[in-house]
C-alpha cells in the first residue's frame, strides 16, 4: 500500500530527518527485510527535472530496526538544499520513495508534496551566527 499526499515541508539549508511509517497492502508495518534497497527524490513535477540529489540506502535513506516495524529516516543535508534557487518565498516540488525488493522488484511505498521554504537568514548555506 503505498502512502499517498505525505507532505514534507523544510527550509533551504536545514538539515531535516524525514520519517516514513510504510505499511503493506493490509496495513500492517511492511517488513523492510524483505528490501534490498532504497530511493528518494524530489522533483519538480511528477517524473519531471530532478530538484536535488537522490537518496539511498545506506547512507540518505536508513531503514530503522526492528526492520518488521516499517520506519525509514530520509536523511536530508543542508547542502542538499543550500544552492537550489527557490524563485520567492517558497516552491511546490513532488517526493517519492521507492524500495527495491528481491528479485528487482519495485514499489512505490510513499508519495507527496514536497514544499521547500527560501531560508531568510542563511544560516547552513556559508554564513556565520553571531551570538
Amino acid at each position: 500500500m503505498t502512502a499517498t499526499q505525505q507532505k514534507v515541508e523544510m527550509w533551504t539549508g536545514d538539515d531535516v530527518i524525514v520519517p516514513y511509517w510504510v505499511v503493506n497492502e493490509y496495513g500492517a508495518p511492511e517488513d523492510l527485510g524483505d528490501f534490498t534497497s532504497f530511493a528518494f527524490s524530489v522533483r519538480d513535477q511528477p517524473r519531471g527535472t530532478l530538484a536535488f540529489a537522490t537518496k539511498t540506502a545506506p547512507a540518505g535513506v536508513v531503514p530503522q530496526l526492528p526492520l518488521t516495524a516499517g520506519l525509514l529516516h530520509v536523511v536530508i543535508n543542508s547542502a542538499d538544499t543550500a544552492d537550489y534557487e527557490v524563485g520567492g518565498r517558497k516552491v511546490e516540488l513532488y517526493c517519492e520513495l521507492e524500495g527495491i525488493k528481491t528479485g528487482t522488484k519495485v514499489k512505490t511505498l510513499a508519495e507527496g508534496p514536497f514544499v521547500l521554504h527560501q531560508s531568510i537568514a542563511g544560516v547552513g548555506v556559508g554564513e556565520e551566527v553571531t551570538p
